[in-house]
Order: C-alpha cells, then structure tokens, then sequence
C-alpha cells in the first residue's frame, strides 16, 4: 500500500464521487438545508480551483455519471435528480426517482437508473431495497424492485456488466445480484461497516467506515479481503481510475488519492 496524496481540500462535507475522464465529481452537503452542491475538480491539476456543476441540493449523497448528466442521490426530499455534467444549468433539477425513503448508491445503464433504498426500522420490520426506475424520469414513482429479501441497511451500488454489487452496511457484506434480479449471492463477508463500493475489471474495493480503511476483494471470489487504504477519518465514496483510487475524506473535508496496486 502506497501513501495517501491529498488532491482536493476545503470542501464542504464531502459524501460522493464519480470520475470521468480527467474530471471528478463531488458532492458536499454544505452547511445543510438547501445548500449542498456538486463540484468538478481536475485530477491532473490538483491545484484548478473546482468548478460547481449543482447547486441548491439538499444533503447529496452518492453520485454516478453518463455520457451527458450527473444522478445524485438526496435526502431531503428524499430522491434522485440528474443535472448536466457540464454545469450549464446548475439549478435545474430533473427528478428521476421519487417517493424513496433514503437513497444509497446509484448506477445507470443506457435505459435505467439503479438504487438501493433503506427504509425506517421504525416500526418494524424495514423493507430495504435494491431498485431501478426508467432513467429518462418518465416514471420516477414506479419503483421497479431487484431485490428486497435477507437486506440490512443496503448503501453503495456499482454496477459492472449484468450485475449490481451493493453494501450491506449493519449486514458486514457485500452481494451481487443480476439486474434482473436473478443469481443473488454474497460477495464478502466479516467487513467492518461497509458503505461506499467502487470496481475495476477484477476487483471491488469497499470502504470500511467502522475502521476508517478500504479493502479489495475479488468479484468473483475468494472472499479474502486485502487493505488498500489506511489512516482515513470518515471515508465515504470511493471512485476507481486505473491504478488510483479516489477517496472521500469527510473528517478532512478533502478527497484523497491512493496508488492502490498490491500484490494479488
């Protein structure tokens, strides 16, 4: 495990990532209520000031990206927005999925937006979730379910090909399922309060917010974790690019950077 190199700082309580290309896209809460926003910062000009993409969100969340907008997940209200990437209309708000109750992680393909959904444990019992609903907001009531059984607290979601990998944050896993909702299985076991989960071709990397560390573990097995990341203070989102691995910080208010090959 190499050093941690910090690539962007005096953010305003950073939660998610995504990158594209040269670019990485953040959200912070702000100082709560309506004051959150989406930031772009260049990972090759650590020090280009960062250019806002979203304003007026409230506590967004994890956020994913296509070829033409961002999908941000947001608590209050309780939904996921897309807004264009390029920043040219940061105010404009699309709803693309409503009447959650708290959105976690969230994917897209061509024709759907993914989401896993924790519901209140009071009363009980929660009915915890993984979801899809039509990416261009057409329908963003009609909640279409993947799985919804043996969940507990699901969080981050990525989606690699036909499967969806999500965290069970107070299940100490992660699993798989088929974005059809077929061959559920678990991936890893005995984590420390998984939250955040980002890919590469062979490996999902998971941030343990219990102990402040990120682990890889192979997609397809064996299930034994290797530490790729130490030292944090509140992680949050992860975002894979290359060799590096991007890191949000929270209790630094900074995104990090990890050159994170270790031996197989």
């Amino acid at each position: 495990m190499n050093g941690i190199n910090h690539i962007a700082n005096g953010l305003k309580k950073p939660f998610g990532v995504a990158v594209d290309g040269d670019y990485l896209y953040i959200t912070q809460w702000g100082d709560l209520g309506k004051t959150g926003s989406v930031v772009r910062v260049n990972k090759k000009d650590v020090n280009s000031e960062p250019v806002t993409i979203a304003t007026g969100l409230d506590m967004p969340g994890y956020v994913t990206v296509d070829r033409e907008y961002l999908y941000i997940a947001t608590e209050a209200p309780a939904s996921v927005v897309r807004v264009k990437k390029d920043g040219t209309d940061p105010t404009h708000h699309k709803t693309i999925a409503s009447s959650l109750t708290s959105p976690g992680g969230v994917a897209v393909d061509d024709e759907y937006l993914y989401l896993t959904n924790l519901d209140s444990k009071i009363p009980p019992p929660p009915h915890d979730s993984v979801m899809k609903v039509k990416k261009d907001g057409s329908e963003p009531g009609r909640h279409i379910i993947i799985t919804d059984t043996d969940l507990n607290r699901p969080f981050g979601l990525v989606m690699d090909g036909e499967y969806l990998y999500f965290t069970n944050l107070e299940g100490w896993s992660v699993d798989r399922v088929k974005k059809d909702g077929s061959a559920r299985a678990n991936v890893a076991g005995g984590l420390n309060l998984p939250i955040g989960v980002a890919k590469d071709r062979e490996y999902l990397y998971i941030v343990q917010e219990g102990d402040d560390s990120v682990v890889r573990v192979k997609k397809n097995g064996p299930p034994a974790s290797v530490i790729v990341a130490t030292g944090l203070k509140d992680p949050r989102g992860v975002a894979v690019d290359g060799d590096d691995l991007y890191i949000i910080n929270q209790g630094t208010d900074s995104v990090v950077k990890v050159r994170m090959r270790v031996p197989a």
